[in-house]
């Protein structure tokens, strides 16, 4: 069952690339996007950005000071409980 959802969701995200990839025409639409998006959505990227790795890395720390282990700490830090 697992295998059949991540092929569907593959070939699914495969299919979205190709169809919206048509929009692209220039370098510039790839990179910012046109220049299209709105604060709101720039100010939430660029922060995702940010915030992601970041916490990412704290959490490995954290799991390493704890002698947790690195497929343990890389599993906190990817969401798990």
């Amino acid at each position: 069952m697992l295998t059949v959802v991540v092929i569907f969701y593959l070939g699914l995200s495969l299919l979205v690339g190709v169809f919206l990839s048509r929009r692209v025409k220039k370098t510039s639409d790839f990179l910012i996007a046109g220049r299209k998006l709105g604060l709101l959505l720039t100010t939430a990227t660029l922060s995702a950005v940010q915030i992601g790795p970041g916490s990412f890395w704290a959490v490995r720390k954290w799991a390493r000071e704890k002698e947790c282990g690195p497929v343990y700490g890389t599993a906190l830090a990817a969401g798990a409980d």
